[in-house]
């Protein structure tokens, strides 16, 4: 509970449309992730356990799970997304386990702490 009243939303910006590799999870890629590395620093040091895995922290806006056999219009769709311009605040955080090639959301934490950050 304090983790969430002690930090604001975290704003970003946009710089292209990524996808992880090995997928269909496709997603926005940060221009600047240093606030989002940040953010995961403090969630490691409130002492939250992470276990190990092959891929590493990637801060990501998720915009589309494909599956594992999309269609190619689907594809093309995805990749073409226009990215966001300007600065967009990002109020929450979700958690996802990743078992056995799935994944399954754990929780979405609203941040309602006060930016102490200039415009």
């Amino acid at each position: 509970d304090r983790f969430v009243r002690d930090h604001a939303p975290v704003t970003a910006e946009f710089a292209k449309v990524n996808s992880f590799p090995e997928s269909n999870l496709y997603y926005f890629e940060p221009a600047n992730r240093s606030q989002l590395d940040q953010l995961q620093k403090k969630i490691l040091e409130i002492g939250l356990k992470f276990e190990s895995n092959a891929y590493p922290f990637t801060p990501h806006c998720t915009i589309a799970d494909l599956g594992d056999a999309p269609l190619q219009e689907a594809l093309a769709q995805v990749k073409d997304l226009a990215v966001p311009s300007g600065k967009i605040q990002i109020p929450t955080i979700s958690f996802y386990q990743l078992k056995e090639g799935s994944r399954a959301i754990l929780d979405n934490l609203f941040l309602t702490g006060v930016s102490t950050e200039k415009s």
